[in-house]
């Protein structure tokens, strides 16, 4: 391919370049670092110059550095006399480290540009969440609970008792036959609380459900659950048939490390960081449990695809979608074990 003079365009992008490089060349030897609540409180910079569209974007900016009529690929390592040697190979070494340089720019002006990055506000009309949860009863107070996340089995007399998710304590206090109070905590610090309240011919459970964020705010969801196996009181399987979102939930996408995203949740103070290659990544954040990562992959430029594990075994699958027009986010989220999928819909904000 030959290179090509430096146009007046080129020039006159030359001025914006070192503004541009700056915040890389200061940083270089560093590192690039820019959950809805669930029911139980409860992501390449290599080689990227063999992609035809960063190819693309490091010509570009050869050209605006006005480097493309000197340097030619076919002539970065021409075979000279021995005397040309040290000359060639200090040229060598400039070239090699305008094209890291290069493609450095290139990777993060692919993550500025994601069409994901922004903030987005949840739109509960437009919205689906749906929940399942489990109570058997053991023997005598005992009763063992599946939110989604395994069974846990305690004594419903109001103690906070060993919880099996992420080292909580999980109590229920029995506070009427018809109503119960469920609280789950993490080192003293409530992180949820649910008000179950029983209907009068005992098919029906309204709950009305807390969760506190690590800051201290609270996010608010009234869910109303129907009867699909059990017969009486609180033990059976429930589903739920509505919700009403009463608080304001935002997330934030970020760029992560060259082309990669964050995914801030901060009503939970839950952050995923991925890269679109497959790895596991640890979810970040003062609640997150040990063992709970988070995998990506991208589909296309509108479309990601997430895969939530906890300690090895997949928890749920999610398909990011944009609309066309770049306004509108529609996650819909599989949980393992469930049928129904939650359907989240966002708005650029």
């Amino acid at each position: 391919m030959e290179a090509r003079a430096a146009s007046g365009k080129g020039e006159k992008n030359l001025k914006h370049l070192p503004t541009l490089l700056a915040p890389f060349t200061l940083s270089f030897e560093g590192s690039f670092e820019g959950r809805p609540p669930d029911r139980v409180g409860m992501r390449r910079d290599s080689l990227l110059l063999l992609s035809t569209v960063n190819r693309r974007l490091l010509t570009s900016c050869w050209r605006a550095a006005g480097i493309g009529k000197q340097i030619r690929p076919s002539s970065v390592l021409p075979y000279r006399r021995a005397s040309n040697l040290p000359k060639e190979d200090s040229m060598f070494k400039r070239t090699f480290q305008l094209l890291l340089v290069a493609g450095l720019v290139t990777g993060a002006l692919w993550a500025a540009n994601d069409p994901f990055v922004g903030e987005w506000k949840l739109v509960p009309s437009k919205s689906k969440l749906t929940d399942q949860m489990k109570v058997e009863s053991v023997a005598g107070n005992k009763y063992a609970f599946d939110f989604g996340g395994g069974p846990e089995t305690i004594a419903a007399d109001g103690t906070d008792q060993p919880g099996g998710y992420g080292g909580t304590t999980l109590s229920v206090t029995i506070e009427a036959p018809d109503s119960w109070k469920v609280v789950r905590k993490k080192d003293g610090h409530v992180l949820l609380t649910g008000n179950w309240k029983l209907s009068k011919d005992g098919q029906t459970l309204t709950d009305d459900f807390t969760f506190f964020a690590p800051n201290g705010s609270a996010s608010n969801v009234n869910y109303v659950y129907k009867r699909t196996a059990g017969t009486s009181g609180f033990a059976g399987t429930w589903e739920s048939t509505s919700e009403a979102v009463n608080s304001v939930f935002v997330i934030k996408f970020q760029p992560y490390e060259g082309d990669g995203l964050s995914i801030v949740d901060s009503s939970e103070g839950v952050t995923k960081n991925v890269k679109f290659d497959g790895k596991d990544y640890p979810n970040v954040g003062p609640n997150v449990p040990a063992g709970l990562v988070s995998s990506a992959r991208r589909v296309n430029q509108h479309t990601l695809e997430l895969t939530g594990k906890f300690n090895g075994k997949v928890t749920d699958t999610q398909e990011i979608k944009l609309s066309a027009d770049g306004k509108t986010l529609t996650m819909t989220v599989h949980a393992a074990g469930r049928s129904e999928p939650n359907i989240l819909v966002f708005e650029r904000q």
